[in-house]
């Protein structure tokens, strides 16, 4: 995560950046190996066998990457571009959760009905729209744009991500239930965590290659780069109003390219869950609900 973030600013290639990159890898890649050698291990990897269990997982961490991808992008615009404090910010977010709140039983009532594979495509399908339609924001765009396509991708984050793991736990012996859910919500954070690191390197080196700089005091120019609120701070300072046009426009770039990424893999996830996500809810799965009988411990004859 810190050579991901580092990126922007020192360059991919720079020791800083490759270093942290490369020893977290073969970090991953020791654990994996101790991982699949012990007798009881702390994530048991063979879950990843089934695909119901796998495409799943995948389709909550893709879906939690595009969401918290979002959250980091879309308040700032808010906020620096739109001109917003903070808590009129927050209110013009809610259509995303909105969204999401009238997505999550949408998506397991159809999962009760057709099955996972439906509601978890057709969600991520939606937060692509949603995001792609939230790529062509502009510095003219009203609230009322922004707030609709808010709520169209919070619609299929609900609608993906409640069935999804409903999925992971249908998938699962009653006995592995709890270690199974631990490791989807690990995968979850750290897709998240992904997605502010990838998606923010890529809004700031978005911004940093189109905001105008030039003529400025170095003080200025070196504020400007590093981020819009830098920028829009210098402007009011030394007077210049076309700094932070420039600002807002390169901000405005770099968030299209964050919600073109989010579209993009929201799209090819949908995709693959569509192709790949087997299984149904079981008998005893309703609404995304086990039964008390299914969730049971069984008793000593049955052992």
């Amino acid at each position: 995560m810190y050579g991901v973030i580092e990126a922007p600013t020192r360059g991919w290639s720079d020791p800083v950046t490759v270093g942290p990159i490369s020893a977290g890898l073969v970090l991953l890649a020791g654990f994996t190996a101790w991982e699949l050698r012990v007798r009881e291990p702390m994530i048991d990897l063979r879950l990843f066998a089934q695909p119901q269990f796998l495409w799943a997982s995948v389709a909550g961490v893709l879906v939690t990457f595009g969401m918290l991808g979002l959250l980091f992008a879309v308040p700032q615009y808010l906020q620096f571009v739109a001109g917003h404090d903070p808590l009129a910010t927050g209110v013009r977010l809610l259509p995303l959760i909105g969204g999401l709140v009238v997505g999550a039983p949408t998506g397991e009532r159809l999962a009760a009905r057709v099955g996972y594979r439906v509601p978890v495509s057709a969600g991520l399908a939606v937060l692509a729209a949603g995001a792609g339609v939230g790529a062509t924001t502009d510095v003219a765009s009203g609230y009322g744009f922004v707030a609709a396509w808010l709520a169209i991708a919070g619609l299929g984050i609900g609608m993906a991500l409640a069935p999804a793991m409903d999925a992971v736990l249908d998938a699962l012996p009653t006995e592995q239930a709890g270690s199974g859910t631990a490791i989807t919500m690990t995968l979850r954070q750290t897709g998240g965590a992904l997605g502010v690191a990838l998606l923010g390197s890529l809004l700031a080196e978005g911004y940093a290659g189109r905001v105008d700089t030039a003529g400025l005091p170095a003080e200025a120019a070196a504020a400007a780069r590093e981020f819009i609120a830098g920028a829009l701070t210098a402007a009011a300072r030394i007077g210049e109003p076309s700094l932070a046009v420039s600002a807002n426009a390169a901000y405005l770039h770099g968030m299209s390219l964050v919600l073109i990424a989010t579209a993009v893999t929201a799209g090819v996830s949908a995709l693959l869950t569509g192709l790949l996500l087997p299984g149904k809810p079981s008998p005893d799965i309703e609404d995304g609900r086990q039964s008390p009988q299914a969730t049971s411990v069984p008793d000593d004859n049955a052992r």
